[in-house]
This record gives structure tokens, C-alpha cells and sequence, in this order.
């Protein structure tokens, strides 16, 4: 049994126990840390480090995600492959520019953040419910998922999971948002149940039908008063088509019907 185990709840830490407890819980046994933790108890020790994590500010959004997104690769109608490939080709490495800027800036974040526990939990999270960038090339979606993760991420996994259903960087992984009542897919249903919930085998078939049904829907569109003056091509990829980043519910896309989802009914 670690010693930390045997001790009563008032009982200092030695050395040796705080750097154990930072090295799981904050990455590093700095110094400075280490200070902080200083004749306090374990239970203490606890406390301080959840203190920060409930009381730091939010870091500033990185300068790569600031504004509004506006797709760079929106296809009008009349644009010719040739002209359209073009625009792609120019506009991707200022794409991945940005990707990389918001890399930086979390990792960044990860090595200086007043609030390690709280970045530890960002990181085990992104590990399970992060995005690619492969999935997801805007800046700001994934800027979003980092964020919803920091925010969430002293709460419950319920109050997380109803969040990153309709987060614009899943929806954008798994083509929720050309998700629709006459066009479902399966894709967001098997990410939930397989990935972030009950695991491969804990369900039917008729689940995953079900569940994509439920899932109908939404769509990213653009800010109100920031659509496109000009029309869009509808035959275009959903990835050209797409005019914003905002969760918008359309009710006419639902697949309104009941539905049975591992063994519980609505709609």
C-alpha cells in the first residue's frame, strides 16, 4: 500500500507523495507547485488543485480561431472544377497555418496553465472525444471542441455527451450535418455508442438505426446576417456547402417518429 493510503486525513504529504500526486494529476512536480502543496494533507493537496481548476479564467482564444469563421471553400453555382480546385489549392495552406497556430497555442497552454489539473482533464478527454485534424480542417470547430472539453470537464459525463452531440467539430467528423430525415447515416450513432458510451457489443443492430434516426436534423449554418450573397452549388461536397459553424435545428429534416433506443422509447 502506498504510504499516502495509511495516512489520517490531517496528515502532511512528505516530498515524496506531492511529487507523486503532480506527476499524476498535473503533469510535472515543478517547484513552484510543490511549494503550494507544502505542509498540507492529501485531502488538502486535492482541494488546491481543484480550487484552480474551478477558479482559473478561461485562456484568451488563439489568434488563429478570433472572429467568425467564414469557409474559405465554398463553391458557388457557375464555378467551374477548374476555378474551384484553384481556390482549394491557395486557401489550404493558410488552413493548415491556422490548424497549427491553435496547436501551438494549446500546447502552449498544456506547459504553462495556472490550472494543471483541469488541462490534465482536457488532454484525457481529447483522447477520447477530440477531433482530427484530417475530419475537421476549421480552426475554430476545433478551437470549440478544446474549449467545450475545458469547460465540461469538472462535470458530469451526461452534461458532456448531450454537449458534443451537436458540437460543430463532431458534426463536421462524422457528416452530422448532412444529416437528414430522407438521408440518414449511421456514422454519429456508431461514434456515440461504440466510442463514447456502451462499447462495441453492448447493443443491437437496431440501435444504431434507431439512434441515427434520433439524430436527424441539425445543421451547421452560417451566423444570422453572414449567409453568402451569392447562391450555393447543391451538388457540391457538404464540406463546400457548409456556410458557418452554428448548431441550427431544422425541424422539417427530424425524423419526428418513435424510436427505441437500448430498450427506452420516445421520440
Amino acid at each position: 500500500m502506498h504510504r499516502t493510503q495509511e495516512h489520517a486525513a490531517g496528515d502532511a504529504l512528505t516530498a515524496a507523495e506531492r511529487r507523486h500526486l503532480l506527476r499524476r494529476l498535473a503533469f510535472a512536480a515543478t517547484p513552484a507547485l510543490e511549494r503550494t502543496l507544502e505542509g498540507l494533507s492529501g485531502d488538502e493537496s486535492l482541494e488546491v488543485l481543484l480550487r484552480a481548476a474551478r477558479g482559473t479564467p478561461w485562456p484568451e482564444r488563439p489568434a488563429a480561431a478570433r472572429g467568425i469563421w467564414d469557409n474559405p471553400a465554398l463553391r458557388f453555382e457557375g464555378v467551374s472544377d477548374e476555378v474551384f480546385e484553384a481556390i482549394v489549392d491557395r486557401q489550404t495552406p493558410d488552413t493548415r497555418a491556422a490548424i497549427e497556430g491553435v496547436r501551438h497555442w494549446w500546447l502552449a497552454e498544456l506547459l504553462a496553465s495556472p490550472a494543471p489539473l483541469r488541462e490534465n482533464l482536457v488532454l484525457f478527454l481529447h483522447g477520447v472525444f477530440g477531433s482530427s485534424t484530417g475530419s475537421v480542417d476549421a480552426p475554430h470547430a476545433l478551437h470549440g471542441r478544446n474549449a467545450l472539453l475545458r469547460r465540461r470537464c469538472l462535470g458530469t459525463i451526461p452534461d458532456l455527451l448531450a454537449s458534443l452531440v451537436v458540437d460543430p467539430a463532431m458534426m463536421m467528423q462524422v457528416g452530422m450535418d448532412g444529416h437528414r430525415r430522407l438521408r440518414v447515416s449511421d456514422r454519429p450513432a456508431k461514434l456515440i455508442l461504440d466510442h463514447w458510451t456502451v462499447g462495441e457489443g453492448a447493443y443491437e443492430p437496431r440501435d444504431i438505426e434507431e439512434l441515427s434516426r434520433a439524430l436527424t436534423g441539425w445543421l451547421l449554418v452560417a451566423p444570422e446576417g453572414r449567409e453568402p450573397a451569392r447562391p450555393i452549388d447543391p451538388r457540391a461536397p457538404r464540406a463546400a456547402r457548409r456556410t458557418g459553424l452554428v448548431p441550427t435545428f431544422r425541424p422539417e429534416e427530424f425524423d419526428a417518429g418513435p424510436k427505441t433506443i437500448l430498450g427506452r422509447t420516445g421520440s
